[in-house]
Parts: C-alpha cells; structure tokens; sequence
C-alpha cells in the first residue's frame, strides 16, 4: 500500500472516531444535577409526621423495615425533552429505591419519587445521606 493511501485511510478512521466521540457525548450530555440531601429517624414503634419541608429534605420518622416516601418536581423548561436519574450517596445510599427513569416533555413537569426502604433490624437513630437527580438530554 502506498504512503498516499495510508495516510487517507488514517485521515478517515479520526474522522470517523470523532464524529462517533461526538454523537455519543451529546446524547450523554448532563444538562443540570441537583444535589439533595436528605435525613430521617429510624423510630422504636409509631411514625412521626414532619411537615417541614426544608432542605436537607427531612424524611421523617419510621420503623425498620418500613418505607419512607418524598416527591420532588422535575420541570423541563427546554425546548427538548429530558430524563431525570435518581442516584443515593452516603451510609444508607443502599437504602435508597434506584432505577427509575423520569422523562420530561418540552414545558412539562414530572413528579420524582424519593424513597428509602429502611431494612428491617436497623438500629434507632438518626441517618442522613444525599439524593443526586441528574438531568440527561434525551433523544
């Protein structure tokens, strides 16, 4: 193979890479990321009701073994539509129900659930941890 077609194959393999690297980071763009975090109580017996709605976002009050339940609003004022993924960090991020996807519409508000499943035998106490919703384009 001579140089001149080496080096026009070389000339097309980058353009392809980067025209994939940028077809894939679009569609992989991270558009906002809220931090949010969260503590709740782990009670002796009863559920305490706290209607406070401050940030950190107070959970409330709950016997092991139970779930507490929060909603927050996904609003999408962009002219595309967006996915919203819910992930948990901290000591009771394995608490935390992960997986759910939230597609928002152009001018559309979604309602996100915020849940920790609190495992049975948890000892009493106070916990605390972090909700990240982070916003994708979606195509």
């Amino acid at each position: 193979m001579n140089v001149a077609k080496v080096m026009i194959l070389i000339v097309a393999v980058g353009a392809i890479a980067a025209g994939l690297t940028t077809l894939v980071l679009t569609h992989l763009t991270v558009v906002d990321r809220w931090i949010i975090p969260y503590n709740f109580t782990v009670a002796q017996e009863g559920i305490g009701i706290v209607t406070d709605q401050t940030i950190p976002l107070p959970m409330g009050e709950a016997m092991a073994g139970s779930t507490l339940e929060r909603f927050i609003y996904l609003g999408n004022p962009r002219s595309f539509p967006v996915v919203g993924i819910v992930s948990a960090q901290g000591p009771t991020a394995s608490w935390v129900e992960l997986g759910q996807r939230y597609r928002v519409a152009p001018g559309q508000t979604e309602r996100v659930s915020l849940k920790v499943l609190i495992p049975d035998g948890a000892p009493r106490g106070g916990y605390q941890g972090t909700f990240l919703l982070s916003v994708y384009r979606d195509w």
